[in-house]
C-alpha cells in the first residue's frame, strides 16, 4: 500500500502506470491475482482506512440492495495507519486535479461528465455513446450508465439527450439573470486564487528539490574524478542515472504546474463583466 501511494503522490505515476508496473513486477492482489485493475488502485488511493480512519454502519439493506446511510449515521473509529497523513493528502489533491483535468480535456465531449452521481451509493455515472448504425440507431446516442459490474449499486441508464436538455434549461435560466453571472464569476475567482496559491507553493518546493538534486549531481561528479575516493565507473553511472531520473521527474512536475497556472483565465474588471453579461443575455434572446 505504501508503495502505491508513493508511486502516485511522490513519483507522479498515473493510475494506469501503477497498474502496469505492479502487474509487470508480479505483485499479487488481495485475491492472489497478478493482474491489477485501475479501479482497484483508484479505490486504494481514495480509501481513508490506510491513513487510520475507518467507518462502520455505512450501509443498510433495502430489499435485496445495500444502500448508503446518511453521513451522520456512520460510526468512525481509528485503526493503525499504513501511510502518513501528508502522503495521503497529496494523493487526494492529485486525484482531484486529475478529475478536473479529465473534465476539461475529455476524449469525447459529454456535457455532464463526472457530474451525475447516484443518490444511493454516491458513485458517478459513466458517460457513453452508442454509434449510429448499431441497434438500428440513425444518429449517435449518448447516455449516462450505472452498472453493478463496475461496483455501482444497481443497473440504470439515463438518456443523455433528455438529461442534458433539463440541465441546459436550468443553466440558461441561470445565465439570463445578471446577478448570477457576478456570483459565479466571484466563486470562480476564489477557486482560481486557491489553485494559484497551491501551485506557487508547490513550485517553490519543487525548485528546491531540483536544486538539491543538482547539488548531488555536482558532488557525485566531484567524487568520481577524485583519485583518493576511487569510485568505480559502474557505481558512478548507476547513481548518475538515478539522479537524472529524479531530476527529470521533478522538472516534469514543474512544467505541468506552470502550464496549469498559465491556463488560468485572466481577471475581468466589473464593467467588462457587466458588458459580457449583457452580451450573453442578448445572444440567448436572439437565439430564441
Amino acid at each position: 500500500m505504501r508503495h502505491i501511494f508513493r508511486l502516485y503522490a511522490e513519483e507522479g505515476l498515473s493510475i494506469r502506470g501503477i497498474v502496469e508496473l505492479l502487474t509487470d513486477e508480479g505483485v499479487s492482489t488481495f485475491s492472489s491475482d497478478v493482474t491489477w485493475a485501475k479501479s482497484s488502485v483508484a479505490r486504494i488511493l481514495r480509501n481513508p482506512v490506510y491513513v487510520g480512519t475507518c467507518h462502520y454502519n455505512k450501509r443498510k439493506r433495502s430489499g435485496k440492495q445495500l444502500v448508503k446511510r446518511e453521513r451522520d449515521q456512520w460510526v468512525e473509529f481509528k485503526t493503525l495507519p499504513i501511510v502518513d497523513e501528508e502522503l495521503f493528502a497529496e494523493a487526494q489533491r492529485r486525484l482531484a486535479e486529475n478529475q478536473d483535468l479529465r473534465r476539461r480535456e475529455p476524449k469525447r465531449f459529454y456535457m455532464l461528465t463526472g457530474m451525475v452521481f447516484c443518490a444511493e451509493c454516491e458513485r458517478p455515472y459513466v458517460a457513453q455513446t452508442k454509434k449510429a448504425g448499431n441497434n438500428r440507431l440513425k444518429t449517435d446516442a449518448t447516455s449516462y450508465r450505472h452498472r453493478m459490474t463496475e461496483g455501482h449499486c444497481l443497473n440504470r441508464m439515463i438518456s443523455g439527450s433528455r438529461l442534458e436538455s433539463i440541465v441546459w434549461s436550468e443553466v440558461l435560466a441561470f445565465l439570463l439573470d445578471p446577478t448570477n453571472l457576478g456570483k459565479g464569476y466571484q466563486a470562480s475567482l476564489e477557486q482560481q486564487q486557491g489553485t494559484r496559491t497551491r501551485g506557487r507553493a508547490q513550485l517553490v518546493e519543487l525548485r528546491k528539490s531540483a536544486e538539491k538534486v543538482e547539488q548531488k549531481r555536482r558532488n557525485l561528479n566531484a567524487a568520481y574524478i577524485d583519485p583518493e575516493i576511487g569510485m568505480r565507473k559502474s557505481d558512478y553511472l548507476a547513481q548518475k542515472d538515478q539522479l537524472d531520473a529524479e531530476m527529470k521527474g521533478t522538472l516534469s512536475k514543474i512544467e505541468a504546474i506552470e502550464r496549469e497556472l498559465a491556463q488560468l483565465a485572466p481577471t475581468m474588471e466589473p464593467q467588462d463583466l457587466e458588458a459580457f453579461s449583457a452580451q450573453v443575455r442578448e445572444a440567448f434572446r436572439n437565439r430564441n
